[in-house]
């Protein structure tokens, strides 16, 4: 009996910064190819002097710095893969709250901060949160990371549940803050 195949994992794609230094770099390889052709050619016909090797030199020399230099120009330009979006299911936790009575709404008010790094933060727009109205006697919360640059880490911070009051303007005594742990 076969197992089953499992689906193809995404892969990243090269982006334009890769593509720029891939043509960069085969440029490069080709220039230096014309350059020792033609070197080659001049040692066969006996005019390889000390003036022509020095100019020689100096050719490969310049082709190697000016490598280098759009090499470093790439390499602080950005990545060079379009990084793999996280689905919301890879980045996501599962969150218990407090059981109510009333319905509530679920807000996230304050950065989460990562756990053993303080200046590490996420902001609450980088967070999604689901649902965004808890029923009666849920508990159940899911808190989603938007930005995949931060998957990988436990954060902390507050969740906050508003009850409705009975007109359904929010209740100041109603307002519960819940400290969470998650791991995205």
């Amino acid at each position: 009996m076969s197992q089953p195949t499992p689906p193809a994992q995404p892969t990243p794609s090269p982006n334009p910064l890769f593509e720029k230094f891939s043509k960069q770099l085969k440029d490069h390889i080709s220039k230096a190819g014309v350059m020792a052709v033609k070197a080659a050619e001049a040692a066969d016909a006996d005019k390889f002097g000390i003036d022509a090797r020095i100019t020689v030199a100096h050719e490969f020399v310049d082709l190697e710095v000016k490598g280098h230099a759009e090499l470093l120009e790439t390499l602080i330009a950005g990545p060079w893969v379009t990084p793999v979006v996280i689905g919301p299911s890879d980045n996501s936790a599962l969150i218990n709250v407090p059981k109510a009575t009333a319905p509530r709404t679920v807000e996230i008010k304050t950065n989460f901060v990562r756990v053993g790094w303080k200046d590490m933060q996420l902001k609450p727009e980088q967070l999604n949160v689901s649902p965004l109205v808890l029923a009666a006697g849920a508990t159940e919360v899911t808190i989603t990371l938007l930005d995949p640059n931060f998957a990988g880490a436990n954060y902390r911070g507050r969740v906050k549940l508003t009850t409705a009051g009975p007109t359904g303007a929010t209740n100041a005594a109603s307002t519960e803050d819940v400290v969470v742990t998650v791991g995205l």
